[in-house]
């Protein structure tokens, strides 16, 4: 089943489990029905630019950003769950996860970040850096706890 809606020329479709908004696809195990609280696996297209941002992330050659437009802003927090987690969907172990909370809370990590519980915001981004050998194909971020 396909479902297409525009919104102010923002093109959403729902297709099989997949979702697809403003450069970032959410996407559930192949057409498998997505139970609340199953991790999901976000997409972004990297960028490669370098710089420096304090000890963490650190020196980077390039990063993905992951968030929603506007006015969804970014990942709901799940009721009923304890356990808020974001991580490098590659299996790469260099990178680093970096979360920023609408109440801007934040916190970064090797590989993997844990967002306090309970969160201190109810929406949060992501970002992965990456120290070299920047990707050029879209790279996964894994979200436990959050909504599709």
């Amino acid at each position: 089943m396909k479902k297409q809606l525009t919104l102010k020329k923002i093109a959403i479709t729902a297709f099989c489990g997949l979702l697809a908004l403003a450069g970032c696809t959410t996407q559930h195990s192949a057409c498998a029905k997505y139970k609340l609280g199953d991790p999901i696996t976000v997409f972004g297209g990297p960028t490669s630019s370098s710089g420096t941002q304090g000890t963490c992330p650190g020196s980077y050659a390039g990063y993905v950003i992951y968030t929603k437009t506007l006015p969804v802003w970014g990942w709901s927090t799940l009721t009923n769950t304890t356990v808020f987690t974001a991580s490098d969907g590659s299996g790469r172990t260099d990178t680093k996860i970096v979360y920023n909370g609408k109440n801007f809370d934040s916190g970064c990590a090797l590989t993997n970040v844990t967002i306090p519980n309970p969160p201190p915001s109810p929406k949060y981004r992501f970002a992965i850096y990456f120290p070299n050998n920047v990707p050029t194909t879209n790279y996964p971020i894994i979200l436990t706890g959050f909504a599709p």
